[in-house]
């Protein structure tokens, strides 16, 4: 562990923000990116519109719910090293967050199950972010996130690169059950850290 301050829950993202901004180390400037927050829509089924709104949001999964899977279920084969050198000290689950210190985890391929259902057009938010990023040579980090094998978000980073914060807003583009698999991807080259602090939902409800 390079630090260990953390984002305090789930359910408020003012409060994580504040926290995570102290991650990395004191010199580094940390940025953050905030799409749009989505608002209700109207959405045109045939000719009668029809008016949606966004329930409160649900975590989609269990920090400590990921294990490691093999090359078999590995959605990105080609990015996958010889050997995978990875144990609990480079991939483990801290309270809040999901770590991946690729110090000690060359690669990180991992499932969990939903415990919620997301259906197409829901509003998923997404927290994610990374200390410092070295490398020797000038390289590009992967990190993304699948359900039952659909991609929903990615995120392709040049290292070196600053510390960063990702709170992303954005439509589900797939539909899938509770218990479906949620499939998490990173590698880089270099001694660096990544944190999955949350993926939730928010269903859309026709108002009658």
């Amino acid at each position: 562990m390079n630090d260990r301050d953390h984002p305090a829950g789930h359910t408020r993202r003012a409060l994580w923000l504040t926290t995570a901004l102290a991650v990395g180390c004191a010199a580094t400037q940390t940025t953050v990116h905030t799409p749009p927050q989505s608002e209700p829509s109207t959405t045109d089924t045939s000719a009668t519109p029809v008016l949606t709104t966004l329930g409160d949001p649900e975590p989609l999964f269990a920090i400590d719910a990921f294990a490691l899977v093999d090359a078999a279920a590995d959605l990105w084969p080609e990015h996958r090293p010889d050997p995978v050198i990875c144990d609990g000290v480079g991939f483990h689950a801290e309270d809040d967050y999901l770590e991946v210190e690729t110090g000690a985890c060359n690669y990180a391929a991992a499932d969990a199950p939903l415990i919620a259902s997301v259906g197409v057009d829901d509003e998923l938010e997404l927290l994610f972010w990374h200390n410092t990023l070295a490398s020797v040579e000038p390289t590009v980090g992967h990190a993304a996130l699948s359900i039952d094998g659909a991609l929903v978000w990615e995120l392709n980073v040049e290292i070196p690169g600053d510390a960063a914060i990702y709170t992303d807003v954005f439509s589900s583009p797939v539909s899938a059950p509770e218990g479906a698999t949620l499939h998490y991807h990173v590698h880089n080259h270099g001694e660096n850290s990544w944190r999955l602090g949350m993926l939730t939902v928010r269903h859309r409800i026709v108002v009658e």
